[in-house]
């Protein structure tokens, strides 16, 4: 059986649990998670606050991959803070959308790109929904209406800052996907709630979900990655 395994996992700009920011941080986690994809949230590029450093680049440079990077923030037109799609398969037709807040809220934003992977071509998306419930209301009606429905299986994973049975998790789902059902992954020291998520295509088997609770990951950031290994139906993809 041919998998696919795929990470989303909010990186809190590289801050780990005790201080400090590393990218080489984050990246020595993901490649201890042998990833085809990873889905990652809260990145800054060329940020003071990061000591200017493009941090989806540096990653993905030190990981050996592709990635799109996708602003919800930007500064002086110059994309500054948002969320990223890394890849070991090609990254094609990407495309970012600014999602819904109210005023004064941290901009959102949601990206998504096609890539050919081992278990077929999938549409993979990443986002990351506000801490005002009308917020991510409005935002997953937006997610929902600028994707449309899949042309090819769609995974979709974020923190979406709500927990399984939320009426937000229910309108990202409509007809095509379906929650894979996951650990509780915030806080990273004692994690007991489940924010972050996946959303997987109906045309696709979840064969495992985990959270990576290694210590370096706990140490990393303020959430663990959740990882879901994928394969696809006979004659889905």
């Amino acid at each position: 059986m041919t998998t696919f395994r795929i990470a989303s996992w909010n990186g809190r700009s590289s801050v780990g649990l005790y201080g400090g920011r590393s990218v080489d941080r984050i990246a020595d986690v993901l490649t201890s998670l042998s990833l085809d994809v990873a889905l990652l949230q809260e990145l800054d590029v060329e940020r003071a606050r990061s000591g200017w450093i493009d941090q989806p680049r540096a990653i993905a440079l030190r990981l050996g991959v592709e990635h799109v990077f996708g602003a919800a923030l930007t500064h002086g037109g110059r994309a500054a803070y948002g969320n990223a799609i890394l890849s070991h398969a090609p990254l094609e037709e990407a495309r970012t959308f600014v999602l819904p807040s109210s005023p004064g809220a941290e901009p959102r934003a949601c990206t998504r790109a096609l890539s050919p992977t081992r278990i077929g071509r999938i549409e993979l998306v990443v986002t990351h929904f506000g801490l005002r419930r009308r917020d991510r209301r409005a935002q997953a009606e937006q997610v929902g209406a600028h994707l449309g429905p899949p042309q090819v299986p769609r995974v979709l994973g974020g923190d979406l800052n709500d927990g399984p049975r939320s009426s937000i998790i229910r309108t990202l789902e409509g007809d095509h996907l379906v929650r894979a059902k996951s650990p509780p992954t915030f806080h990273s020291l004692v994690p007991i709630l489940r924010l972050d998520h996946f959303l997987v295509d109906r045309r696709l088997t979840v064969v495992g979900i985990e959270r990576a609770s290694l210590r370096a990951s706990r140490a990393a950031s303020d959430h663990l990655p959740l990882v879901v290994t994928l394969t696809s139906r006979s004659g889905a993809v």
